[in-house]
């Protein structure tokens, strides 16, 4: 498929436009932006757009704060994993396979197999040179990946499929989170264990990292949310408040705040200070299976029947919604 002129000069007037008028279009509370579950979603590193990953074979771009959509680009199969990767979006699907994609237009850039069962998640290196994918419970491996599609090499050492994936600011280290109910830590860009870490009692779902690189959080499927320092891992605390399994998290770009989405519909945003609940946003109308938090304050939740859901943080004094 080639890129079409037409729809490129589209595009970049959208973006255009947004950037005169300061995105001054206020976007919906809530958006039907797929017709299955957004399993996975991501936003760019200059906070301009949101990629989302859907269940529907889907995988959509969006003007941020508007909104607006960009492209829709499709999966022969499920859309599970979205990355911003050197310039360009990397989607994995269940078929297996890594797809790369042009922004913001969305022309493809090529694909390649990268396991033999569906890629769960995707974690790029801020310089984007290198992707991180995994998935699969055929082989349990978390695989690196240069921009030309090659492999860099495979890590073994899960025990079961993995779910989570995030690297560091600094791109010298990632994690990654399993149902072996573990998290392993590697350094990048050699792929040499540095640690397991051992305290979920379920499946780990999702990982992120401050962005100071001192502090990782993950979220299982035993409810908790769990702190642990960086570089060596070690568990800092373990907070309670969801009550059926936790999906995703995502930290705010200043480091202070952490929110989670669980099924038991309710996202929650947590002081990372005081490692406490600060604000709860629930009932919400379906489980919240994916997190994004722009540098404006705004939480994305994506819901598993496909719905955008756009929350405002709230002061800690103010009463949960």
């Amino acid at each position: 498929m080639t890129l079409r002129p037409a729809r490129t000069a589209v595009v970049t007037l959208l973006l255009a436009l947004a950037a005169a008028a300061g995105d001054a279009q206020a976007p919906p509370p809530v958006v039907r932006a797929h017709a299955g579950t957004i399993h996975s979603m991501a936003i760019a590193a200059d906070g301009r757009m949101l990629a989302t990953a859907s269940l529907d074979t889907a995988v959509k771009l969006w003007l941020l704060p508007s909104l607006q959509p960009l492209a829709a680009l499709r999966h022969p199969d499920r859309a599970t994993a979205v990355a911003f990767w050197g310039g360009s979006l990397a989607s994995g699907g269940a078929d297996g396979v890594i797809r790369r994609f042009s922004l913001p237009a969305g022309g493809p850039l090529g694909s390649f197999p990268a396991h033999p069962g569906a890629v769960q998640a995707l974690a790029a290196s801020p310089d984007g040179k290198l992707l991180a994918s995994c998935g699969s419970p055929q082989d349990n491996a978390v695989r690196l990946w240069s921009l030309d599609g090659k492999l860099v090499r495979a890590l073994q050492g899960h025990g079961a499929e993995c779910n989570a994936l995030a690297i560091s600011p600094d791109g010298t280290l990632l994690a990654s989170g399993s149902d072996d109910r573990t998290i392993r830590l590697w350094r990048l860009p050699e792929g040499e264990p540095l640690a397991t870490l051992k305290g979920h009692s379920g499946d780990v779902h999702g990982l992120a990292i401050a962005p100071d690189g001192s502090l990782l959080a993950s979220v299982s499927a035993d409810r908790t949310v769990k702190l642990w320092s960086l570089p060596l891992g070690r568990p800092l605390a373990s907070l309670r408040g969801h009550g059926e399994i936790v999906n995703a998290i995502a930290v705010a770009p200043d480091g202070r705040l952490a929110v989670t989405g669980g099924d038991d519909r309710v996202v929650r945003v947590w002081s990372l200070e005081e490692r406490k609940s600060v604000t709860t946003f629930d009932p919400l109308a379906d489980a919240v299976k994916s997190i994004a938090l722009a540098a404006d304050g705004t939480i994305y939740a994506g819901g598993a029947a496909g719905h955008l859901r756009l929350l405002p943080i709230a002061p800690a004094t103010a009463p949960a919604q």
